[in-house]
């Protein structure tokens, strides 16, 4: 998951977006795009971020879904994450997705509130 195509090389090595731990503050639809805005949890290390020894910085991070929709709906925002997945054509990622990243369809982003809501976004490709 975590190789040259898909992480962020930088001073801090590779990075990563926990999604147990962000939170959704919107999402924002517009012309059958989707994009999920959150207050995210960002894991920087030499190795694989959520895995090997680094730190966690709060950053403002976007999911956005071409061609999507949404199934499901959180009662309240923020709303916080317990976790999620990303499903694309060519992978399925479980909780920490690369930063950046870019994934071709189909693609289905599952969000999981700790209130155990659950939203769903499917759309032809999604990039962070």
């Amino acid at each position: 998951m975590f190789d040259e195509r898909m992480s962020m090389r930088n001073i801090g090595g590779n990075a990563g977006l926990e999604l147990h731990d962000s939170e959704v503050e919107r999402i924002e639809e517009d012309a059958g795009h989707v994009s999920l805005v959150l207050a995210g949890y960002i894991h920087r290390s030499h190795g694989v971020p959520g895995v090997a020894v680094g730190s966690v910085w709060s950053q403002c991070a976007r999911i956005n879904v071409s061609r999507g929709s949404v199934l499901g709906a959180f009662a309240s925002y923020p709303a916080q994450l317990w976790g999620g997945t990303l499903v694309s054509a060519a992978e399925e990622i479980d909780n920490v997705i690369p930063v950046p990243a870019s994934f071709q369809g189909p693609v289905r982003v599952k969000l999981i509130a700790m209130s155990g809501e659950v939203i769903v976004v499917e759309g032809e490709a999604a990039e962070l």
